[in-house]
């Protein structure tokens, strides 16, 4: 046993361990942030609009120019459907559920990389038609496109 102790004491020397601490210290939570009040400071700029009379649509999103890690957060009617997403030159492509009237597809910058802003190219298609968008967002503005969804 007392040889098994000096080993001990050898490596809680080198790790600079303190054997008489016996609790750990005490940290306190200050402040929860909401991520959404990071967003809500920003800017929105309207890219266009797009009509459709289909209740659900494929939503495309890559990034159109030099590939440099700018990450990114896309939102539909508020709610997060992309979330802190690394773009590429390959498209990701998901189906969005439309609600009847009006919705509101959101793309907020995350990280800029390399050569800000953020450069993405966003196409919407609803089966017969395929629109595209390109992109623009920093940490002061987002752009949003407005979808129409026609009576069905």
């Amino acid at each position: 046993k007392l040889h098994k102790n000096k080993k001990i004491k050898a490596l809680d020397t080198r790790l600079n361990f303190d054997s008489r601490l016996t609790k750990l210290p005490k940290t306190t939570v200050t402040e929860i942030i909401d991520l959404d009040d990071i967003y809500n400071n920003r800017r929105l700029f309207e890219k266009g609009k797009f009509n459709t009379k289909k209740s659900k649509i494929i939503l495309s999103v890559w990034d159109y120019d030099i590939k440099d890690d700018d990450t990114i957060t896309i939102l539909l009617n508020g709610e997060t459907i992309i979330d802190n997403h690394r773009l590429s030159n390959k498209k990701l492509v998901m189906p969005i559920s439309l609600k009847a009237d009006k919705n509101q597809l959101t793309i907020h910058a995350d990280y800029l990389g390399k050569l800000p802003p953020i450069t993405a190219m966003l196409s919407l298609h609803d089966g017969d038609l395929v629109t595209r968008y390109a992109m623009h967002a920093d940490m002061k503005r987002s752009d949003t496109i407005n979808i129409i969804s026609i009576k069905r």
